[in-house]
């Protein structure tokens, strides 16, 4: 039994806190959730289904985080894994849309391997970063926590998906596809990992400064995973791994190439 679960649950809600807990207070006030996280997390007895996971993930995530810290979190997190998977793979189709073709399958494919390749790659970094901070959770724990922070992000980018759609039939720029891409990665990626900062500062009860770093690390995994599986805008190139290439300079080298096709079309014209 670990110090959760000897805890009784009504400590963590609103009203008095230990010493500890008020400094903790102090330290993590900047994050804007906290409070509500606080309200939150509790051990709650109604049955998460796979319907309901959905909105549990994105409007009250605390309790997901409470059921994984007393280890009654096995079917959630099957529900999260599940939503999480379908979420990235329907994203994958939009991707391929742009292209068309072969695209359609390889896309999805590519990137719901290489995220889940990226998770596996970052997870034990995750754990030792946090476990150095001062952190109780076990390897299982830690993984339940980002599956929970994944399904956030996968969901963040299904709600991207439509506005990547729009523009995938409406350009013809792979560059631009891209870049877009990229961004709603980045913007769905800091939303989760500023959902992973709070569980953990509210159970340290402090703030954690080493997952910042770990937010870095997992985007160029990311960034880099995507590159191995490459090309995933442009067009089908067949089946085999490309070679060895930064993912900065196959920007570099797919800008370039765009801006030489696109002089070379302006003066046959």
């Amino acid at each position: 039994m670990n110090e959760y679960e000897k805890t009784p649950v009504n400590e963590f809600q609103g009203g008095t806190f230990p010493p500890s807990q008020r400094h903790c207070d102090q330290e993590v006030k900047s994050l804007d959730n906290l409070a509500q996280f606080k309200k939150d997390f509790t051990l709650s007895t109604d049955k998460i289904t796979l319907l309901s996971v959905i909105d549990t993930v994105l409007k009250k995530p605390a309790l997901l985080f409470c059921r994984i810290v007393n280890n009654q979190a096995s079917s959630a997190l099957a529900g999260l894994t599940a939503v999480a998977l379908t979420s990235i793979f329907i994203y994958g189709l939009i991707v391929g849309c742009f292209e068309g073709g072969y695209q359609l399958w390889s896309s999805p494919v590519k990137i719901t391997a290489g995220l889940i390749l990226s998770c596996l790659i970052c997870l034990p970094s995750l754990y030792i970063f946090t476990s150095l901070s001062g952190s109780k959770q076990s390897l299982a724990q830690t993984a339940g926590f980002l599956i929970v922070t994944l399904a956030l992000t996968c969901i963040l980018m299904l709600g991207f998906a439509p506005i990547a759609w729009i523009f995938s039939q409406s350009t013809d720029t792979a560059a631009f596809m891209s870049a877009m891409h990229i961004a709603f990665w980045f913007i769905a990626v800091h939303l989760g990992m500023r959902l992973l900062k709070t569980a953990f500062s509210f159970l340290v009860e402090r703030k954690m400064p080493i997952l910042s770093l770990w937010h870095i690390i997992f985007i160029v995994v990311t960034l880099q995973m995507c590159t191995v599986f490459r090309p995933i805008v442009g067009p089908f190139e067949g089946y085999d791994i490309k070679g060895k290439k930064f993912f900065l300079n196959h920007w570099g080298n797919t800008l370039f190439s765009h801006q030489k096709e696109r002089v070379i079309k302006s003066i046959s014209k």
